[in-house]
């Protein structure tokens, strides 16, 4: 109970001292708008910056690490969790957007398990966490298009943070359903109880300011049973980050599992 007062005073704490340094502080904001429509969202946005930006992209491929640690409760640990319900013991992993920390990193310490992974992101970055990699004699499979990957059988697929930043989501997802995955994870992806998506700002990584989507829950999870997976993991995940005008209880932080019917 001591260290229970003890956490809630300096979380208080923290807030004052924030409020006193910036006057104009919001703690955790990291949404703000309701747009119909990507170029709506994208239009509003290039009066604020731009997107992601090359010294973002430089400073994320500096962040490489081949083999990292578990802290707390991490939606990373989902993808370990699933491996072992595989069968075999070479998992193939396709890893959309996973940037300098992709998901086989998380896996290296956790599993005995041969893990084939391969991570599709935006040409800028793949340029830049290439040569890093290589520095540091690490074999890690980057692609910047999914036509190079079209062709390959995929155990999984994982969305881990990513899937609200690819407009056309839907055929994007249909595309790879040619790599025949068993599973299709997405963790911590804003959903909604509302009955169609929209777009927002995401506004907590400045200078940028970006559109992303946020999915109707009910829709995603038909759109997933028409492509012929069934949800057999629905986790809402407690989540810092907040929507400036969206109450809180209109929308939940998920993690999903779909399973090859």
């Amino acid at each position: 109970m001591i260290n229970f007062y003890k956490q809630y005073l300096l979380r208080v704490l923290r807030k004052i001292f924030l409020k006193i340094k910036n006057p104009f502080y919001l703690e955790d904001v990291s949404f703000e708008k309701k747009f119909k429509s990507y170029m709506q969202a994208k239009k509003y946005s290039s009066k604020i910056t731009s997107y992601l930006n090359s010294e973002m992209d430089t400073y994320n491929a500096s962040q490489f690490n081949s083999g990292i640690s578990f802290s707390e409760v991490d939606r990373n640990i989902i993808v370990p969790f699933v491996i072992n319900f595989i069968k075999e013991n070479r998992i193939r992993i396709l890893d959309v957007g996973g940037g300098g920390t992709p998901i086989s990193s998380y896996i290296k310490k956790l599993s005995s398990k041969r893990i084939d992974c391969w991570i599709l992101e935006r040409e800028a970055f793949v340029k830049k966490i290439l040569p890093v990699a290589n520095k540091k004699k690490q074999k890690i499979n980057y692609v910047s298009d999914y036509k190079f990957i079209i062709n390959k059988k995929f155990d999984i697929i994982y969305f881990g943070s990513s899937l609200q930043y690819i407009d056309n989501y839907k055929l994007f997802i249909k595309e790879l359903l040619h790599c025949n995955p068993e599973f299709i994870i997405i963790t911590d992806t804003i959903f909604t109880k509302f009955k169609s998506n929209f777009f927002s700002l995401q506004i907590n990584m400045q200078p940028s300011v970006f559109p992303i989507q946020i999915f109707s829950e009910d829709n995603f999870i038909n759109l997933m049973k028409k492509y012929k997976y069934r949800c057999i993991f629905n986790f809402n995940n407690p989540s810092k980050h907040t929507h400036r005008d969206i109450q809180k209880k209109k929308y939940n932080f998920k993690h999903f599992i779909f399973k090859k019917i």
